[in-house]
């Protein structure tokens, strides 16, 4: 990771008694129970479900005008259960969506959340270890609402 200005500003601003939780609801409608996962050595329990722990990289949607947010999630060490669901939903017409939420601690409400769950556009297998999952916020623009065009240049970002 490039250390920007940006980045070494929020570090030295940073609390340094508070960690972020990095968390992926992965949903299906022929799924019984979500896979959740958290980027974290350890579990996570919410308000929201139990969060399973996982190495994960992820790149966050981007917020530029013009640009059609995408994440990409590359999970690690996914357990075969999980995995054959991806593999089996990847195969189904209805899709698969993700929900991205970001929290301060064990019990507690997110801090942050996306607006909208992120819909996968691909699920790649790479070896026996490695799940890469690419996803993509909804097509918000240029729909048909109330007899009117929405236009805009910018899809929402995160709540903070």
């Amino acid at each position: 990771m490039d250390m920007t200005e940006a980045i070494k500003e929020a570090y030295a601003y940073a609390d340094p008694a508070v960690t972020l939780y990095e968390t992926f609801e992965i949903s299906h409608s022929t799924w019984l129970n979500n896979i959740l996962l958290v980027d974290a050595d350890r579990a996570l329990s919410t308000p929201q479900g139990d969060f399973r722990p996982a190495t994960i990289k992820a790149s966050l949607p981007e917020t530029d005008s013009n640009v059609r947010g995408q994440m990409k999630l590359t999970i690690n060490c996914l357990p075969k259960a999980h995995r054959d669901a991806l593999f089996a939903a990847a195969q189904e017409t209805d899709p698969v969506y993700v929900k991205y939420r970001q929290y301060t601690g064990p019990g507690v409400a997110p801090d942050a959340e996306l607006p909208v769950s992120l819909s996968v556009a691909s699920i790649e297998f790479q070896g026996d270890f490695e799940t890469v999952v690419t996803c993509l916020y909804p097509d918000l623009v240029n729909i048909p609402f109330c007899r009117r065009i929405m236009t805009t240049g910018i899809l929402p970002g995160g709540r903070v």
